[in-house]
Order: C-alpha cells, then sequence, then structure tokens
C-alpha cells in the first residue's frame, strides 16, 4: 500500500512544514504515527490567485513535537 499525504502552504512566509501540536496535539501525533508507518508526507508551496494555482517548491518538514 502507499500513501501520501500532500499539503498545499498558500502563504509565502513560510521556510519548513509542521503540524500545530499546541493547537492539536491529536492531530499531529496520527501524523507523526503516520510517517513513521510510510506514510509520505510533501508540504508544497502554492501561489493562489483568481486567475491561477501555481505551485511552487517542496518545503522540508519537522513533525516532532515538542
Amino acid at each position: 500500500m502507499w500513501a501520501v499525504m500532500l499539503f498545499i502552504i498558500q502563504r509565502t512566509d513560510v521556510e519548513m512544514f509542521g503540524p500545530a501540536w499546541d493547537i492539536d496535539p491529536d492531530y499531529a501525533e496520527t501524523l507523526l504515527q503516520a510517517f513513521q508507518q510510510g506514510v509520505e508526507v510533501i508540504p508544497v508551496l502554492a501561489e493562489v490567485s483568481p486567475e491561477k494555482i501555481e505551485i511552487g517548491r517542496i518545503l522540508p518538514f519537522d513533525l516532532i513535537g515538542p
């Protein structure tokens, strides 16, 4: 089986992706466990406008909590 979590990030001031442990620790822990079991995590920057959605670069990520 092959699974991917694709995160589309629409902010331009982001350099690294990570779950918000302080806001939703259950989701963050579940995402970490899924990654550890082989789910691929792909966070990409996207510029969204009324005319188009332009996919940019893939961001590094850190799933380890506090």
